[in-house]
């Protein structure tokens, strides 16, 4: 009978077997200490090492089915005063933990592959952390189904100071033709349990990216994800590994995208223990600061969210100078987190599309001459936009402000002073009491989409037109 005790979750726990042995895959195992009756009633007994045994005399026929023992036996029950206390064992003190499962996620070229060289870096040659502890020394094991190795992550890892001994690259599983077939985690993990004992010093192993050794799961759905990896957070308890994978957010979600639209779905993220989203403070300045941050965390505090800049540097090898990048950490942290950081994102894509509908307002109002400031705030409390708004787009514009020598009315006024009617010819339609003008491309400021004014308004715009026409 395969049956063993796990002792660090002390617990008795049954593997599967066949004929008598089948008695694991029947039911959970007895807590001999509680259920006296229930194990003389069905034959069992615990040796002097605390496992199961069938008693003398009983047989396999002496099981009536797999369903009178699954409904008679108990739950499987850890007391809790039976749990030994542990400290958690850190790869990188509040942020990486041993025999855990993590992952690392952004937007394309926000340099989560710059980070993750960065990490293996240190590892493999003992190296210090950004945070400035000591890092433990070990291998690597690298899954890569993406970047080339010879020209892209070997020249990374060179400039970031690794150990390219330590560092092994998954090329896939051996077949018994002698061919091979790429990785899947679902079908290979013990093989990868068994690489992890053979090298015998791997602290970390790499998913790159994660959804690449998981085919023909479905991203969208949390239990098929959680039911694929977590034997893989099993194995890292085991052999106490850090997994470490990579995904990519889906592009036009953001700029920065939250722990629930990793990969475009939340499963992956809540399959993890901890989730670090890299991302551009500025995503125009490309070679300005990028940020590292816990976007979750459910093993303890959220670390402190790092900045890091990408530098170039050229690696040598047989003689040949070879451009890379690595990254280079800030010394102080960040002082925002990443859901601050999302709302900031958030804020600002809401901030930029009402100042775009500020400026389409305002050069469609504007296009045939100056008009009163008391008449654009008039349209603008109409239009549902705030006068603070109105004024950045002025600014945004280059928009003049004009005084009228005779009344000492303010008006404003498009560089140039607007078009002509003929520079700008444009269709006008009054619905109920509006007027849609959508002006054609020859304008010199268009407005993307039309810009719907009032009735009184369109009336101004008219007399303008007269005016230009010469019939004022």
């Amino acid at each position: 009978m395969a049956l063993e005790r796990s002792s660090r979750l002390g617990r008795i726990t049954c593997a599967e077997g066949g004929g008598m042995n089948n008695l694991g895959k029947q039911s959970s195992c007895i807590n001999s200490d509680n259920w006296p009756a229930t194990r003389a009633k069905f034959g069992l007994l615990v040796d002097a090492n605390g496992l199961f045994k069938p008693l003398p005399g009983f047989k396999d026929k002496d099981l009536k089915s797999s369903t009178a023992l699954s409904s008679s036996s108990p739950l499987i029950l850890t007391r809790a005063s039976d749990i030994t206390l542990e400290l958690i064992d850190w790869l990188w003190p509040a942020y990486l933990a041993r025999g855990m499962h993590f992952i690392i996620h952004g937007q394309p070229d926000a340099g989560k592959g710059t980070v993750v060289a960065s990490i293996v870096g240190i590892v493999t040659s003992g190296g210090k952390w950004p945070t400035g502890e000591q890092a433990p020394k070990g291998s690597v094991l690298w899954l890569n189904a993406e970047d080339a190795e010879n020209y892209v992550l070997a020249p990374r890892l060179e400039a970031a100071g690794a150990d390219r001994s330590k560092v092994y690259f998954v090329k896939g599983t051996p077949l018994p033709d002698g061919g091979e077939r790429g990785f899947d985690l679902k079908k290979d993990l013990a093989r990868l349990e068994q690489q992890i004992e053979v090298l015998g010093d791997v602290v970390l192993v790499v998913l790159d990216p994660l959804n690449s050794y998981l085919p023909g799961i479905n991203m969208n759905d949390q239990i098929e994800v959680r039911r694929a990896l977590d034997p893989a957070k099993e194995m890292a308890d085991r052999t106490g590994v850090t997994i470490l994978s990579i995904a990519h957010d889906i592009k036009g979600q953001g700029a920065i995208t939250s722990v629930s639209k990793i990969a475009g779905s939340g499963a992956y993220g809540q399959a993890a223990r901890g989730a670090f989203v890299v991302d551009h403070e500025d995503r125009d300045d490309k070679d300005g600061l990028r940020r590292f941050m816990a976007d979750k965390f459910n093993i303890g505090a959220k670390p402190n969210g790092l900045g890091f800049r990408i530098a170039g540097k050229i690696v040598q090898e047989s003689g040949l100078d070879i451009p890379s990048s690595y990254a280079v950490w800030e010394a102080d942290p960040l002082d925002i987190g990443a859901e601050e950081a999302m709302r900031d994102a958030e804020d600002g894509k809401a901030k930029s599309g009402a100042l775009g509908s500020a400026k389409d307002f305002l050069s469609a109002l504007l296009m045939l001459g100056p008009v009163t400031v008391t008449e654009i705030e008039s349209e603008a409390k109409s239009a549902g936009i705030s006068m603070r708004t109105v004024r950045r787009a002025k600014d945004e514009l280059s928009i003049q402000s004009i005084k009228d020598g005779l009344s000492g009315r303010w008006s404003w006024s498009l560089p140039g002073g607007g078009l002509s009617l003929s520079a700008m010819p444009f269709a006008a339609m009054t619905k109920e009491d509006s007027l849609i003008r959508k002006p054609r491309p020859r304008a010199a400021v268009i407005p993307s989409e039309p810009v719907v004014i009032s009735k009184d308004m369109a009336d101004t715009w008219r007399k303008q037109a007269e005016r230009m026409l010469g019939k004022g």
